[in-house]
C-alpha cells in the first residue's frame, strides 16, 4: 500500500532532563518517504494538533531498539506497518555532539515556516486586541502575510479583523506609520492576486479588512 501508519512517540522536556513526559502520535507516511521528510512531517503534525504547545523540533529518530536512523534512508528501509519509533527533541539531540551535524538550509526554512504557523495560530486564538502597541503588533504580523500558506493567512485574517478598528486606522494615517499602511496594502494585494480565489474565508476577511482601510484618508 502507498500509505503506512507508524505509532510514533516522542520524548519532550517538561521540567528537567531527569523528569520527562512521553507522548504518542500516529503518523501516516509512505514507505518511500525519507527519514528527513519524516522529521518535517512530525514537526508539522505537532504544530497542527497542539497549536497551544511550544513548537516541537525533531533532533533525531531512533528505532524501537534505540538505533539512530540516517536522515537519507527511507521509512520503508526500517519499518513495517504498526512499528514504533522514538523521536528525540532537538534540545536532547544536542547532547550527542558526536552525531550532531549542521542543519541543512532546507530544513531550517521548513522549521521557520512551522514556527510562523504555530505562533500565528496561537495569536489568532488569543485576546490580541488587548495588546497595547498596535503599530508594533502590525509591523510584526503583516510581513508574515507575504506567504502562500493558506492556514497561516487564515489566522492572520482573524488577527487583523480583531485589531483593525477606527482607532488603528487613524493610527495608520499618522505620517510616522505610513510604511505600515503601505505594507498592509502590499499584503492585501498579494492575497487578492494569488490567494482569495482559492479560499472564501480569506476572501471574506480580506474584504472586511479593506472596508476598514477605506476609512483611512491615506489609503484612498
Amino acid at each position: 500500500p502507498e500509505i503506512r501508519p507508524s505509532d510514533c512517540s516522542w520524548i519532550s522536556e517538561e521540567t528537567s532532563r531527569q523528569e520527562r513526559l512521553t507522548n504518542k502520535l500516529v503518523i501516516l507516511v509512505s514507505p518511500a518517504m525519507s527519514i528527513k521528510q519524516l522529521k518535517q512531517k512530525i514537526e508539522m503534525e505537532f504544530a497542527e494538533i497542539f497549536p497551544r504547545e511550544e513548537p516541537y523540533f525533531v533532533g533525531k529518530i531512533d528505532d524501537a531498539s534505540g538505533y539512530t536512523l540516517p536522515a537519507s534512508s527511507l521509512v520503508g528501509d526500517h519499518f513495517k506497518q504498526g512499528d514504533s519509533i522514538i523521536v528525540w527533541p532537538r534540545a536532547d539531540y544536542e547532547d550527542f555532539p558526536h552525531t550532531y551535524q549542521k542543519e541543512n538550509a532546507d530544513d531550517l526554512v521548513h522549521t521557520l515556516k512551522n514556527v510562523h504557523y504555530s505562533m500565528i495560530s496561537k495569536l489568532s486564538d488569543s485576546y490580541i486586541q488587548e495588546y497595547t502597541d498596535k503599530a508594533e503588533l502590525l509591523s510584526t504580523i503583516l510581513p508574515l502575510g507575504l506567504t502562500e500558506d493558506v492556514p497561516t493567512i487564515q489566522n492572520i485574517c482573524v488577527i487583523l479583523n480583531k485589531v483593525i478598528t477606527r482607532d488603528v486606522v487613524a493610527l495608520l494615517d499618522d505620517e510616522s506609520n505610513s510604511s505600515l499602511l503601505e505594507l498592509a496594502v502590499l499584503v492585501m494585494q498579494h492575497w487578492i492576486n494569488k490567494i482569495i480565489d482559492e479560499d472564501k474565508f480569506i476572501l471574506n476577511n480580506t474584504l472586511m479588512v479593506l472596508e476598514m482601510f477605506i476609512k483611512s484618508w491615506s489609503f484612498c
